[in-house]
């Protein structure tokens, strides 16, 4: 059975490596440092080949479209908080003019005309102001510059929290390398460094150089590809153990972040008013709507009020009419 087989195939080699003398095993341990050092200098060396960094950002947003929820939430939570409350005092500011038209122009349709309006100004000035303008201007003692572009350097380190927490973390690189559009190339490295630890191996354990003749050769070869294969199968299950290493190393969240906090407001902009301008339009056309609907409200009440304060129409009393007609035939 390939069970027991496989105990004893492993159980020989374990013996035949304590059987081994010191200056071999030290060769061993420094013969599997460098197949780890190597590969890890060709991915380096290729590592566009091997990680596509937007596929697994966009892959990892479209699979868990929380993500990019979250990402939204926390990067502009304060330019949403702004967007909502802003309402009021513009609405309230606009609702000044429009009080005053209706004060020298009292017709009930500039009620919902005018509140379309100021829900469509109100939108737009918000949106405005949270990305507008781009470069800090001096206004006399004051310095104006968008909300969002005046945070940059507390939204830098939301969007590198957000953005490391589980898409650019060592379990999501490796599962890119592993299964993305790289993996062939990853194996390819693999394979390639797999053969020359098996090599240097057998020359230290054995003290033979790898086989010259063709049907040894083909051996050696599927040999080497039966290793390489077995790596690739258990490396999944042996990752979970550097991860944490992986991420204190790279140290992408320190890295990102001193990256975002050193672009250009205008580079930065860019980083979340593509989201917003998206549903910009929509969001100043739904205020300009809840407008309408809220000033036509308010003329169809402002109707009904004054209907109900104008005296009911006057009828004649019946005694007077009988006196009327008694008169009538006496002349």
């Amino acid at each position: 059975p390939q069970g027991p087989a496989r105990r004893g195939a492993v159980g020989a080699g374990t013996a035949v490596l304590r059987g081994l003398s010191s200056e071999q095993q030290e060769a061993l341990v420094a013969l599997r440092h460098r197949f780890v050092r190597d590969l890890a200098r060709d991915m380096q060396d290729h590592v566009d080949e091997v990680l596509d960094v937007k596929e697994l950002v966009v892959g990892g947003m479209v699979a868990e479209k929380q993500l990019l929820i979250n990402l939204f939430k926390r990067c502009g939570e304060k330019e949403l908080a702004f967007l909502v409350n802003s309402g009021f005092g513009f609405g309230l500011l606009l609702g000044v003019f429009q009080m005053a038209a209706w004060i020298f122009y009292e017709r009930a349709w500039t009620l919902a005309v005018g509140g379309a309006v100021v829900g469509y100004l109100t939108n737009w000035i918000a949106l405005k102001l949270i990305f507008e303008p781009v470069q800090p201007m001096q206004l006399g003692p004051f310095q104006i510059q968008g909300m969002f572009l005046k945070r940059q350097h507390e939204v830098s380190a939301e969007f590198a929290d957000c953005m490391t927490e589980k898409l650019l973390s060592s379990e999501s690189l490796w599962n890119n390398i592993l299964h993305g559009s790289g993996s062939a190339r990853f194996q390819q490295m693999l394979h390639k460094h797999t053969a020359e630890f098996m090599t240097g191996a057998a020359s230290i354990v054995h003290g033979v150089s790898p086989p010259t003749g063709a049907a040894e050769q083909a051996w050696w070869a599927a040999l080497q590809l039966r290793a390489s294969s077995r790596v690739m199968e258990l490396l999944p299950q042996e990752l979970p153990l550097v991860h944490d290493y992986v991420d204190e190393t790279l140290q992408l969240r320190s890295t990102l972040k001193e990256n975002l906090r050193s672009l250009s407001p205008e580079e930065f902009e860019g980083v979340l008013h593509p989201v917003f301008q998206e549903d910009e339009l929509t969001l100043i056309l739904v205020g300009s709507v809840l407008g309408l609907a809220v000033g036509y409200a308010q003329a169809f009440w402002d109707a009904k009020s004054k209907a109900s304060l104008q005296p009911p129409p006057t009828t004649p009393d019946a005694s007077n009419s009988t006196a009327l007609d008694g008169g009538a035939e006496g002349i």
